[in-house]
């Protein structure tokens, strides 16, 4: 009868220990796959962020241009202004 029992127990905490280490291999299966999610999502934010650097590394490229651009164009606007009020003085001694 004891005999019995012990391989009873024995048996129920062999299942017992089946149905443990196949709940941590199940458990470390959906950490590995949640690990590999958080990878995959920080892999695309990090592409996200790489291409937005890039826009505004061109979008500061343009404003550069542009502002020297506004520059020589004001540099010229002042230059074509002193020759009318040239003229104008001209004009005005001539009268």
């Amino acid at each position: 009868m004891q005999s019995d029992n012990n391989k009873s127990l024995r048996g129920s905490i062999s299942s017992i220990i089946q149905v443990l280490i196949g709940a941590a291999i199940i458990s470390t299966m959906g950490f590995q796959m949640n690990a590999s999610k958080n990878i995959a999502v920080m892999q695309t934010e990090m592409s996200m962020i790489n291409s937005s650097l890039k826009e505004l590394k061109t979008s500061k490229k343009e404003y550069v241009v542009l502002m020297q651009q506004i520059t020589r164009d004001q540099d010229k606007l002042k230059i074509e202004v002193s020759n009318i009020k040239e003229k104008i003085r001209v004009l005005e001694l001539a009268n």
